[in-house]
C-alpha cells in the first residue's frame, strides 16, 4: 500500500514540477505565443463549454475506433498465420518491411485519391499505420511457441485449430499485447497525420483552426488532449494483459 501511493506520489510531483517551470517560463517570456497554464485552463473552459472539443474529439476518435477495428484484428490474424506457415511469411514479408519502411505519410496523398476526402479515407491510414506493428509483433510471438510442443500436439492428432487455440495463442499473447499497444499509438499518430495534412476535420482540423487564428492556448489544449487519450488507452491495455496473464498463471 505504501509503495503504490509512493509510486503514485512520484507522477503527482513529476507534475507539478512540469507546471511551476511552465508557469515560470511563460510568465518570464510574457509571449502570447507561449501561454501559461491559467491561459490554457481558461481555453480548455471555454473550448468544453461551446463543444467544440468534445466535437472534434468525437469525429476523430470515430475514425480511430473503425481503424483500431480493422487494423488491430487483421494484424492478430496475418500475424499468427505468418508465424506458423513459412510460405505465408515469405508471401507478406517483402510488404509488411515496406509498410514499416516507406513513410506512411508519403500514402497519404494516394488514399486520398482512391477514398475521397471522408471518412473511408482516415480510417485507411490508420489501418495502415497500424497494421504492421501488430502483425510483426504476433508473428515474433507465434515463433516463441517451443517447437517440441508443437510437434508433439500434431503427433498426437491435434488440429491445427486447437494447436492455435490452445499452444500459439496463449504464447503470442504478450506479444500480441505489445503489438496492440504500439498499433494503438502509431493508430493515433495516423489520425492526426492525415487531419493536420490533408483532411482538415477532427483534432487535427481544431489544431489547424486554432493556429490560424494564433490561439495558442487552443492548441496546446488539444494536444494534451490528444496525450492523455494514448496514456490511458495504453495504460487500459497494460491493465488488461496482467488480468489475462494472472487468469492464465503466467
Amino acid at each position: 500500500m505504501i509503495a503504490r501511493a509512493w509510486r503514485y506520489g512520484q507522477h503527482v510531483l513529476v507534475f507539478a514540477g512540469l507546471m511551476v517551470t511552465w508557469h515560470l517560463l511563460t510568465t518570464s517570456m510574457n509571449d502570447p505565443m507561449f501561454p501559461t497554464p491559467e491561459r490554457v485552463w481558461q481555453s480548455f473552459t471555454r473550448t468544453w463549454n461551446d463543444g467544440s472539443l468534445m466535437e472534434a474529439f468525437r469525429d476523430s476518435n470515430g475514425a480511430l475506433l473503425a481503424g483500431l477495428a480493422l487494423g488491430v484484428p487483421g494484424g492478430i490474424v496475418l500475424g499468427m498465420l505468418a508465424g506458423y506457415f513459412r510460405i505465408i511469411d515469405r508471401i507478406l514479408a517483402p510488404y509488411v518491411n515496406m509498410m514499416l519502411v516507406v513513410p506512411m505519410v508519403a500514402l497519404v496523398p494516394i488514399l486520398i485519391i482512391v477514398f475521397g476526402l471522408g471518412t473511408s479515407s482516415r480510417v485507411a491510414v490508420i489501418v495502415l499505420f497500424v497494421l504492421p506493428d501488430v502483425l510483426v509483433n504476433t508473428r515474433g510471438g507465434v515463433r516463441l511457441a517451443d517447437r517440441q510442443l508443437l510437434m508433439m500436439a500434431r503427433s498426437y492428432g491435434g488440429s491445427t485449430l486447437s494447436v492455435f487455440r490452445t499452444l500459439l495463442l496463449p504464447t503470442a499473447f504478450p506479444s500480441v499485447m505489445t503489438g496492440l499497444r504500439i498499433g494503438i499509438g502509431r493508430g493515433i499518430t495516423g489520425m492526426i497525420v492525415v487531419e493536420l495534412t490533408l483532411v482538415a476535420s477532427g483534432m487535427g482540423g481544431f489544431i489547424m483552426e486554432a493556429l490560424g487564428r494564433f490561439r495558442a492556448g487552443h492548441m496546446i489544449v488539444m494536444i494534451l488532449l490528444i496525450g492523455l487519450e494514448a496514456v490511458v488507452l495504453t495504460s487500459l491495455c497494460v491493465l488488461a494483459e496482467r488480468r489475462v496473464l494472472k487468469r492464465m498463471g503466467a
